[in-house]
């Protein structure tokens, strides 16, 4: 009865141990650090696991013996992964940042492409190139839209035709 209680109390101790040493190197182990098993050779044969948290600091290894106590393993295991978890999670957004900008550039590239062919282009978002006749040609017309503004001269707006028309389908093709 006795052996078994320091047992539980070394396991408890090595717990605390343990525990007290991710606390201390937390601001390390929160950017590198992992559990290690490795086996050893006793009277020829090959004993183990023994599992020990190491990481690097200052170019330096540390390490913290674990034991092959499979519990303490989990719950370490576990206390590294919450600490990691920030810095995994910023990877994990910024990759995925780098593949929705990647998508839109060649959207934006299509879309250029498809502008071009109609004597269209962009500028940011906007797209350019819309003409209407000079001011004498729409004023003769009734102007283009039949809209002015307060400084007289004439605001053009954009009337429906085949070449919007197809414009669009294209735009829509795309977004699809």
């Amino acid at each position: 009865m006795e052996i078994s209680k320091s047992v539980d109390q070394q396991t408890k101790l090595r717990r605390q141990r343990v525990l007290a040493f991710i606390e201390v190197h937390a601001a390390a182990l929160a950017h590198q650090g992992t559990v290690v098993a490795s086996f050893r050779r006793r009277g020829g044969q090959i004993v183990g696991p023994y599992y020990r948290l190491a990481f690097r600091q200052n170019q330096v290894q540390r390490s913290s013996y674990l034991s092959n106590d499979m519990e303490l393993v989990a719950e370490v295991r576990t206390a590294l992964a919450n600490l990691q978890k920030p810095g995994r999670d910023r990877r994990v957004f910024l990759r995925q940042k780098r593949v929705v900008r990647k998508a839109l550039a060649q959207c934006k590239a299509e879309w250029k492409r498809a502008l071009a062919r109609r004597g269209l282009r962009l500028q940011g978002y906007e797209v350019r190139g819309w003409h209407c006749p000079g001011p004498r040609a729409a004023a003769a017309k009734g102007g283009c839209g039949g809209q002015e503004s307060s400084q007289g001269s004439l605001h053009a707006t954009v009337k429906e035709s085949q070449g919007i028309a197809a414009l669009k389908q294209d735009v829509e093709s795309m977004t699809r």
